[in-house]
């Protein structure tokens, strides 16, 4: 068997344990923190995974702090399913409207080296630019999730997983924790909440505390919740697995962790980062076998997989290759044993050796012989064999599967018409023998 060992490699920062998010109603659910954020034009960066199922033309706030003068204020928001961050006065937009029914992940940074406002969308750049106005987050109002400072635009959807960064994060590292839960400790994380409280879409009452995992325990207090039910309740949150498929060839193995894989299916394996934090990772495996069937009639060998790159090689000469032999068909010219080499996408397989003996024999078989013309043909062809008599004449394609079959005497008109265009093989076959040829119809 031939041996690939394909090493998984993993920079993750997720823990494996079941998510919970919470559910906003648009009317008056709102969580209120301790915390004032990141205030002035101090570097920061927020983050937050939500979902919605309706698009709405009044501002839906998803996080919020500072007041409402102008350059006071600091939020992430979707207006018409469109995601911004604002700063009070200025803000940036994504380019198009979010899907409804799915978590997306956001990501609104200001960097005040730069002064400039980018905005992440799914762990993607969607655009960026310079306020127009001073930058000047007020410590008036503390962070809320879900409300605006003034008491309007209530998010309607689920919410999970808020950062709120005092520091201007990269876009490598918005990218590579935008689908997962955080490693703790984080440096410059002054709030994180994962949402992971209460029984989804249970009886929540009395579990009003969305509590902070960062080292400031700035937690948060819900209002206006029913706690009970599918909405404005502790629900589901996002899947904290992490998935990824491979494709391995036929007698290959695939080291996933500390299993050594050769079948396709799927698997589950935990990881640890250099975080020292645990990691689930799914991984669908599939087989991408090559097909090595090869059809064999008389001195020809059709390789039956399709969509290949093909090799012909000899096999009492240790496989050695047949130069200018490289079409899915072969016709020996001599006795002997071949096999194809067949190459499908990275995958390369050989096919079994077939034993030709007739070369010789055949040939000089008259009762055997037959001609056909026109070859190649359009609609019709004539086969004579002169000295066949009740033989069987049998059409085959380039699969080797049988057209049809019929008697045949002394020659016959063969209409192509209704053939695809192509290469077949033309058998005759008596007493007296066999003879094989192909047939090529345009």
């Amino acid at each position: 068997m031939k041996q690939l060992s394909l090493l998984f490699l993993l920079f993750l920062n997720f823990n494996s344990s079941a998510q919970n998010a919470l559910n906003f109603d648009g009317t008056n659910d709102y969580v209120l923190t301790n915390f004032p954020g990141p205030t002035g034009n101090s570097a920061r960066t927020v983050e937050a995974m939500i979902k919605f199922t309706t698009i709405s033309s009044v501002q839906k706030v998803i996080v919020d702090w500072g007041d409402m003068a102008v350059g006071n204020r600091f939020t992430l928001n979707i207006i018409n399913g469109i995601p911004r961050i604002e700063v009070g006065g200025f803000g940036v937009s994504g380019p198009n409207a979010l899907s409804t029914g799915a978590w997306h992940h956001l990501a609104g940074v200001y960097s005040s080296t730069g002064n400039t406002l980018k905005l992440y969308v799914n762990g993607a750049l969607v655009n960026s630019g310079t306020p127009s106005v001073a930058v000047a987050t007020s410590a008036l109002n503390n962070i809320m999730i879900g409300r605006r400072n003034d008491s309007i635009n209530y998010f309607q959807g689920s919410i999970d997983e808020v950062r709120i960064w005092s520091d201007e994060r990269t876009a490598t590292e918005i990218a590579n924790n935008k689908n997962s839960e955080l490693c703790l400790p984080a440096a410059n994380l002054e709030a994180y909440y994962r949402f992971n409280e209460g029984t989804a879409g249970s009886n929540n009452a009395g579990v009003t505390t969305l509590p902070d995992l960062s080292t400031l325990s700035n937690n948060g207090t819900l209002n206006g919740f029913a706690l009970v039910g599918s909405t404005s309740n502790w629900v589901t949150g996002i899947n904290s697995v992490f998935t990824q498929s491979a494709t391995i060839c036929k007698g290959t193995t695939y080291n996933f962790g500390t299993q050594s894989l050769t079948t396709g299916g799927v698997y589950l394996e935990t990881f640890t980062t250099s975080s020292g934090c645990d990691s689930t990772v799914q991984l669908t495996l599939t087989m991408d076998s090559v097909n090595t069937t090869v059809f064999q009639s008389g001195v020809i060998l059709v390789s039956q997989q399709l969509g290949a790159t093909y090799k012909w090689a000899d096999c009492n000469n240790n496989y050695s290759l047949i130069a200018g032999q490289t079409s899915s068909t072969f016709t020996a010219t001599a006795n002997g044993s071949y096999a194809a080499i067949i190459t499908k996408g990275n995958c390369t397989d050989t096919s079994a050796c077939f034993t030709i003996t007739t070369i010789g024999i055949n040939e000089n078989n008259e009762e055997a012989k037959f001609s056909m013309a026109p070859n190649p043909c359009t609609s019709s062809c004539v086969i004579t064999s002169p000295h066949a008599n009740k033989a069987v004449a049998t059409i085959y394609d380039i699969q080797g599967r049988m057209i049809f079959s019929t008697l045949f005497t002394l020659s016959m008109d063969l209409n192509t018409s209704l053939f695809q265009p192509g290469l077949y093989f033309v058998e005759i076959k008596n007493n007296g023998g066999t003879a094989l040829q192909k047939l090529l119809v345009k």
